[in-house]
């Protein structure tokens, strides 16, 4: 039964069946205890005194993990190893010299020997006609190699002992060649120079009005003219590689 404030045993429990006495209400049964987490009393990080939930070192929250775990290890310090080597890169090769392809110098040289009657016409003008001499009507193309350091021009004479390498005696025979007229010359570098040797008629280069001094190398190229005589033209060639 319950019991009133004045002392009274009540059948109910809000007023007493005795003297009308507001019955205490009844006490609620005690909750059972929680176990607040306990906080430790130094930072498991760094073990700085606590004084609150965060450490003020580096602001460790101890409620972030059960009071009952073991402060957490510090991590070992990482070894230091010994610093590497550095290899010195690797030299590459230099590339092999290639040598510059050098333009292929010509096999040697020829002339060509033919008639030209511009260059006996001129003749005719500056000496006047003269019956004894004529332009040939018929005077094939002949070729002559060039050997050796000098090559001789003229025409041939047993008496005399002149034998040329360059013969102009014929046919036909251009009368008006000297026997030793003019002389072909090596250069350095492989060209070629002409040389008149005080010949009768003179020596001209390339068409020209004036012939060339005497005993007085001109340099020649290929493609060149050198005219003689009354109507020989002699014309320089480079003879290709085969």
């Amino acid at each position: 039964m319950a019991v009133c404030p004045k002392g009274h045993e009540s059948e109910t429990t809000d007023y007493c069946d005795e003297c009308g006495a507001a019955m205490d209400p009844p006490a609620s049964p005690p909750s059972p205890a929680v176990d607040s987490p306990r906080r430790p009393a130094a930072c498991p990080e760094c073990g700085t005194p606590l004084t609150g939930r965060f450490c003020e070192v580096d602001g460790y929250d101890t409620l972030a993990v059960p009071s009952t775990a073991p402060p957490r290890e510090e991590a070992a310090p990482r070894e230091e190893t010994a610093p590497r080597e550095e290899t010195a890169p690797r030299e590459e090769a230099a590339p092999a010299e290639v040598p510059e392809a050098e333009a292929p110098e010509p096999a040697g040289w020829h002339v060509v020997v033919s008639a030209d009657r511009a260059h006996f016409d001129r003749v005719q003008a500056w000496n006047g006609a003269d019956p004894t001499i004529a332009y040939p009507r018929f005077c094939p193309d002949r070729r002559f190699p060039l050997t050796g350091d000098q090559v001789l021009i003229g025409r041939r004479s047993r008496s005399r002992g002149s034998y040329p390498d360059i013969d102009l005696a014929g046919p036909p025979e251009d009368v008006a060649v000297s026997h030793l007229h003019a002389l072909l010359v090596s250069q350095p570098g492989g060209t070629w120079a002409v040389v008149d040797l005080r010949s009768a008629n003179c020596t001209f280069v390339n068409g020209a009005d004036d012939p060339i001094q005497p005993e007085q190398p001109v340099p020649l190229a290929a493609g060149d003219h050198i005219h003689v005589g009354s109507f020989t033209r002699i014309t320089l060639h480079a003879t290709p590689l085969p």
